[in-house]
């Protein structure tokens, strides 16, 4: 199957970037899904935003570009363009985010001070407060959140087909080196425990913690967290009681005595995977992409700023999942 790929933006502003976009998807053989091309059918008792929204579902990748104009809002206070975004989240379609260089510049200047008055009417943005909330709202996922900086039609390009390259890169990897014969271990291993267990008693609390924590890695929201996980413990069976035992992320690196460093800049943070993959200590794995990333290399784990509050966050979540048993 040839996949469709969705691209989701304003229309009026961003024509430029449209039809470069349009023209890397068409280029690598993939059918691009836009409304002004008329590649979604209107021909149904839906309105027009909600054919739009039926066109995400129905695509395999979508592609988000967030300019200056945030669009016209519908009742609910959202745009067409961030109920799309909403849409392929909610059903787990990836996400590649572009932002103008200029807005992520704006946002700078209004994450300083969002209470100035000039943000009430900014010129060329005609809701910024919605437009920057949106750009946090991609931020914050907990997958698919990478964003990237675009200035021109040409850079747009070129950078989509990286990412899309990346995407069926990792795709490729996992059928090469499927992990099916893991997954068919853990719900082995589950199924054993679930046979332990006395018919006429309840999970007791170790068991219920050691189910809930494994159904959670099992999410692939978390997939990147459970890669994670498979890589500094050894294998997910020997990182669940870790993650069971200590109470956030700091203390599970502690625990498996990882030194965490927090390297900031992407380019020093590639000249270090450049030299640990050419000598020792060994680079046990390294992940990058968008905004995040992360590397394992002997006994220190590398991260951006963002990947490891990402990780932090994930961890906290697990924890008030555990804490309803």
């Amino acid at each position: 199957m040839i996949p469709n790929i969705f691209l989701s933006s304003t229309v009026t502003d961003l024509h430029y970037l449209r039809d470069a976009l349009r023209d890397a998807v068409v280029e690598l053989s993939y059918t691009p899904i836009m409304s002004d091309y008329g590649e979604i059918g209107y021909i149904n008792a839906a309105t027009a935003a909600e054919s739009c929204y039926r066109s995400v579902r129905q695509c395999q990748l979508a592609i988000l570009v967030i300019g200056r104009k945030y669009g016209n809002q519908d009742k609910d206070g959202y745009s067409v363009t961030h109920r799309e975004f909403l849409t392929a989240k909610e059903h787990r379609i990836p996400i590649i985010t572009f932002v103008e260089s200029q807005v992520i510049n704006y946002k700078e200047v209004f994450d300083a001070d969002p209470a100035a008055p000039t943000w009430k009417n900014f010129p060329g943005m005609d809701s910024p407060q919605k437009t920057f909330a949106l750009i946090n709202e991609v931020k914050s996922s907990d997958s698919y959140n990478g964003i990237l900086p675009i200035t021109t039609a040409g850079e747009a390009k070129r950078h989509l087909k990286l990412q899309i390259a990346d995407f069926v890169g990792e795709r490729l990897n996992d059928v090469i080196r499927p992990v099916k014969s893991e997954v068919q271990e853990i719900l082995a291993e589950i199924k054993t425990l679930r046979k332990e267990l006395k018919p006429d008693n309840a999970p007791n609390l170790e068991t219920q913690k050691y189910l809930r924590t494994m159904r959670f890695l099992l999410d692939d929201q978390v997939s990147g967290f459970r890669k994670f996980c498979e890589v500094v413990s050894g294998d997910l069976e020997s990182a669940v009681p870790l993650l069971i035992k200590n109470h956030n992320f700091e203390e599970f690196l502690a625990t498996l005595k990882l030194e965490k460093v927090i390297e900031e800049n992407r380019d020093n943070f590639n000249v270090l995977m450049r030299g640990a993959a050419t000598s020792q200590p060994e680079l046990r794995y390294a992940s990058h992409g968008g905004d995040g990333w992360w590397a394992a290399i002997g006994n220190k784990t590398i991260f951006s700023k963002t990947q490891f509050e990402r990780f932090s966050h994930t961890y906290d979540r697990l924890e008030r999942h555990l804490s309803m048993v």
